[in-house]
């Protein structure tokens, strides 16, 4: 499950230790949960972190109280009522174990107002580093690979939205290059899209009003 700033994780330590060759510590059963924050998200808990320093002394502060609260504000199990739908199981009432195993705690609901200002060579990092064994195994398993990437692309430029042309733009004028104009985007995705797609494939999208210009 994740989010901006929030990823929140379910996984098998034993799995991952016997992937690895190491033994197991004295239990067949070993889940791990994991919460990593970013940014404003992670501002936040450092703060609820140090107001639970400043009241070390009560035994009713500790940091167990702080990661149920936590949880409290990151996950629900509910107990739907037969024939409810799943898009309304938010509405539905706590389990009751996990509402005891939280006690009287009120859980802690960090927000983030904004998403993070990730630079486009951030996001170019993340691509060479997450996935660029996907686009290589897409390379050699298409022939036409190339025809295939430049077709997304094409489309991708047409999804893109004002603040994403922006940071190119802002990009372009760092490196003392001309901006471009949405009449430009577009021509760009057209030329993309029509030049990688084969006659009947224009013929289809033309039927199904799949092109947006």
């Amino acid at each position: 499950m994740s989010g901006p700033g929030t990823v929140f994780q379910i996984y098998d330590k034993n799995a991952e230790r016997r992937a690895n060759q190491e033994n197991n510590r004295g239990t067949n059963i070993w889940y791990r949960f994991e919460v990593r924050l970013t940014d404003e998200k992670a501002d936040q808990f450092v703060s609820e972190y140090i107001l639970l320093m400043d009241h070390s002394s009560d035994p009713a502060y500790d940091l167990g109280m702080l990661m149920r609260k936590l949880l409290g504000g990151l996950v629900r199990f509910v107990n739907p009522k037969e024939g409810t739908q799943r898009k309304n199981y938010k509405f539905s009432p706590l389990d009751s174990q996990w509402s005891n195993f939280f006690g009287s705690e009120i859980p802690v609901l960090f927000h983030s107002n904004k998403p993070p200002d990730r630079s486009l060579d951030q996001k170019w990092a993340w691509l060479d580093e997450s996935m660029s064994a996907l686009l290589g195994s897409f390379m050699i398993a298409y022939p036409d690979f190339q025809t295939k990437f430049n077709l997304l692309a094409g489309k991708g430029i047409l999804r893109l939205k004002p603040d994403q042309k922006e940071a190119i733009n802002k990009m372009l004028l760092d490196r003392g290059e001309n901006v471009v104009s949405d009449d430009q985007f577009l021509n760009l995705a057209k030329s993309l899209i029509e030049q990688n797609q084969s006659h009947d494939q224009r013929i289809e999208a033309l039927k199904n009003e799949d092109l947006p210009y």
